[in-house]
Order: structure tokens, then C-alpha cells, then sequence
């Protein structure tokens, strides 16, 4: 059995892909701006012991 003899059974695997990459970007994007890596840091405000229970 193929995953594309179903059509449904496809769409569903592509969102769940789509979906994976999307929160994997933002995940990655959230991890970089809290470590102050990224390009005009607005985290400044952020106590360190709370970006550091974020980071764990």
C-alpha cells in the first residue's frame, strides 16, 4: 500500500510536515532572539534566570 493511493492519507502527512517545519522554524527563531543572537534583541527586558528556565 502507498501513501498516495489514498489522497487523504497524503494531505494529511504533507500538513503534518508543513506543520512540523513551521513550529521547528519558530522554535529556532524564539531560541535565537532569547539568547540575544539576533539582530536587534528586544529580550533586554527579560530577567536572565527567566531566559535561562526558558532555555532549559
Amino acid at each position: 500500500m502507498h501513501l498516495t493511493s489514498n489522497p487523504i492519507d497524503w494531505y494529511a502527512a504533507r500538513a503534518a510536515g508543513i506543520a512540523a517545519y513551521v513550529l521547528m522554524t519558530a522554535v529556532i527563531a524564539l531560541g535565537l532572539a532569547l539568547a540575544g543572537k539576533a539582530p536587534g534583541r528586544r529580550w533586554r527586558r527579560w530577567p536572565m534566570f527567566a531566559v535561562e528556565d526558558v532555555h532549559r
